[in-house]
């Protein structure tokens, strides 16, 4: 049959089993899971937009925090060149208002850092070490002041107050990277802001040349001097870098709103025009060979208002920016608000689909799912009840109870398996002879299991042990018959309960039944086990072990017996030997499976492990077996939580009295 004719027949017999309704339901549902899957994809994609213009704003406060740091620290350098002019004793008017200028410096930059450093991602990490280091500059360059002002004014040299000039330039330089990168992610989050951030930056920068401008004539006003030829080269380029910050603003300006047009006739008419003449005419009295007869303080006194329409300016250059972003986050609001509304209206039709599905598919299913689970907690004791499906559904459904039907005939065959199994443990005989001075911990994985043990009562002593065969559950369980089947059949060939010489003799017993070596390679046919001997009489213990050892406390002091390294019934044959134990009063004695030692748990789903297992032993070794029992299984069902038991476990404790 062709391929295609196989798919045909496939679609025409998947659609002979549906209903119209089944096959509507299904469409609905797919459709419905893809418009919820947009709608939630649009949904994210509108709330990143509109997260991202929110940060956009507070990224912009960032900036504007920045050209106020800048101002602040000009405004200081100010102050300072003033105050290095006046003579002894500083006059107090003069030191309030250093003291206040670089207060605001102080608290302009904490707010800087305050808000670079609110940031959770660290993405201004960079710039908050730039502003750390214009801090630690500036803060240099504070004490050198406070040095200089302590001198008479005629010991405060020219080179020492252009140093501290510098420095303060320095400092202030510090603030535009910052400002750069700060703007940057500003004009990232919204590009039709880029005009007005240039203009504000340029406008901080325009600022920055005035106070630097004037500045250059603070060394000839206070040795009422002549310009120097590099103070006159310096003048020439800060005139160079204003004609350029202007032609830029001039040429960007006439795009811009009528509202910041008195802003920009403000700028041209007070500093462009008024400041630059004033500096002009004082640049030709400094050119004299006698100097200007002016003080740096007259000359900031009329200087800096004739600046401030540049910070007038800046400012409204920064409300345009703050208007814009404003605009940008509303409309991503609201973008969000709509995009919101779709997808209530498509979470409703989803509900709507969901309910029919649930309706049709989930709730079968979750029907059979709770039979199954029932069943697998052994909970076998009525029919599931159904209700008239259709289809694969009730094909589900039977399928269900068949295979309860399976599992309680199963359960039946495992509860009858472990019925003979608890057949062969000596329990009765061991209670009978050793009473209350033992105790057998017994806990297969599975209703039956690997483990199992032994007692067998002699002329010469007493004999018990414990043996954990390859497997669990009925592989194991019947394991056991036949490792049982060996060992009894090897303690009656052995004269004196001879624990070593049970073991090899149970060893070439088990090899007999099981046949030729190849046989091993396919399934694990070994057994693990602990004999211990009692001679009462010489008041002794014989123990010999395959892969098991004898535990011995006294609740100070655990001893450890190991038996041999090799399992009886390995591939490779091992010898066993028999080691003589005294017998103490008070101590108490334990064999113990591995399945008690590997069993996983704690934090980490380690196994329980020999070190936990002898401490255990120390701590509970003088109670009575009872309690002992008790204590034994609580630690390890404590230890082992919600993990499930790994394997058979068997400890066997005895005490001699």
């Amino acid at each position: 049959m062709h391929l295609t004719e196989h798919r045909a027949e496939t679609f025409d017999l998947f659609s002979s089993r549906m209903s119209i309704g089944q096959r509507l339901g299904a469409l609905t549902v797919v459709a419905s899971c893809l418009i919820l899957a947009l709608t939630c994809a649009l949904l994210w994609h509108q709330w990143r937009i509109y997260s991202d213009a929110e940060r956009t704003l507070d990224v912009f406060e960032m900036f504007r925090e920045t050209l106020v740091a800048m101002d602040a620290v000009s405004a200081e350098r100010a102050s300072t060149n003033e105050t290095l002019e006046a003579d002894l004793p500083i006059p107090a008017a003069r030191m309030a208002t250093l003291r206040k200028t670089t207060d605001e410096s102080d608290l302009a930059i904490e707010r800087l850092s305050e808000r670079l450093g609110a940031d959770g991602n660290g993405q201004w990490k960079m710039e908050l070490a730039a502003v750390s280091q214009a801090q630690a500059a500036l803060s240099v360059v504070r004490i050198r002041v406070n040095r200089l002002l302590a001198l008479p004014r005629e010991q405060r040299t020219s080179r020492a107050l252009d140093n501290i000039i510098g420095q303060m330039d320095g400092a202030v330089s510090q603030f535009f990277p910052i400002a750069d990168a700060i703007g940057l992610s500003v004009v990232r989050g919204d590009a039709d802001a880029q005009d007005e951030m240039q203009m504000a930056r340029h406008s901080a920068m325009l600022r920055e040349q005035a106070e630097l401008l004037g500045s250059h004539f603070t060394g000839a006003f206070r040795a009422h001097r002549q310009l120097t030829a590099g103070e006159q080269l310096a003048i020439e380029r800060s005139y160079g870098r204003i004609d350029q910050l202007r032609s830029f603003i001039e040429s960007r300006i006439a795009d811009r709103p009528k509202s910041a047009q008195p802003a920009i006739s403000q700028l041209t008419r007070r500093y462009f025009v008024d400041g630059l003449s004033y500096v002009v005419a004082v640049r030709a009295l400094a050119s004299r060979p006698e100097g200007a007869a002016l003080t740096t303080r007259k000359f900031v006194q009329q200087y800096v208002p004739l600046m401030r329409p540049i910070v007038d300016f800046r400012d409204q250059m920064l409300d345009l920016v703050d208007t814009e972003l404003n605009r940008h986050r509303d409309a991503m609001l609201a973008s969000l608000i709509g995009t919101s509304g779709i997808a209530l209206v498509t979470g409703s039709v989803f509900l709507f689909v969901v309910c029919l599905f649930r309706q049709r598919v989930i709730r079968p299913l979750a029907e059979a799912t709770q039979a199954i689970v029932a069943m697998s907690k052994g909970n076998l004791g009525e029919y599931i009840p159904a209700r008239a499906y259709r289809g694969e559904i009730q094909a589900l459904f039977d399928s269900v109870n068949t295979l309860r039907t399976v599992i309680l005939d199963r359960k039946h065959a495992r509860d009858y398996a472990s019925l003979i199994q608890r057949a062969i443990l000596p329990d009765r005989l061991m209670q009978a002879a050793l009473g209350e001075d033992h105790f057998v911990l017994w806990k297969p994985r599975d209703v039956v299991g690997g483990d199992f043990y032994i007692y067998r009562e002699g002329e010469d002593g007493d004999l018990l042990g414990v043996i954990d065969c390859a497997g669990h559950g009925p592989p194991g369980a019947l394991m056991t018959m036949l490792a049982f089947a060996a060992i009894d059949q090897a303690i009656d060939s052995v004269q004196g309960h001879d624990p070593a010489a049970i073991l090899r003799n149970t060893d070439a017993a088990m090899r007999a039944m099981l046949g030729r070596d190849r046989f091993n390679e396919v399934l694990a046919t070994s057994m693990d086990a602990g004999l211990v001997r009692i001679d009462r009489k010489r008041r002794r213990l014989i123990f010999s072990g395959a892969k098991i050892s004898l535990f011995a406390s006294d609740g100070s002091e655990v001893r450890e017996y190991k038996g041999n390294r090799r399992a009886v019934g390995d591939r490779r044959q091992g010898e066993y030997d028999d080691i003589e134990v005294p017998l103490q009063d008070g101590w108490t004695f334990y064999l113990c499976t591995d399945g008690f030692l590997d069993q996983a748990g704690g934090p980490h789903g380690f196994g329980f492990g020999t070190n936990r297992f002898t401490e255990m032993l120390r701590s509970n070794a003088n109670r009575p077996l009872d309690d002992q029992a008790r204590v034994f299984s609580t630690s390890l069902a404590e230890y082992q939580g919600d993990l499930p038991q790994r394997d058979d476990i068997t400890v066997l404790s005895f005490r001699i009295n």
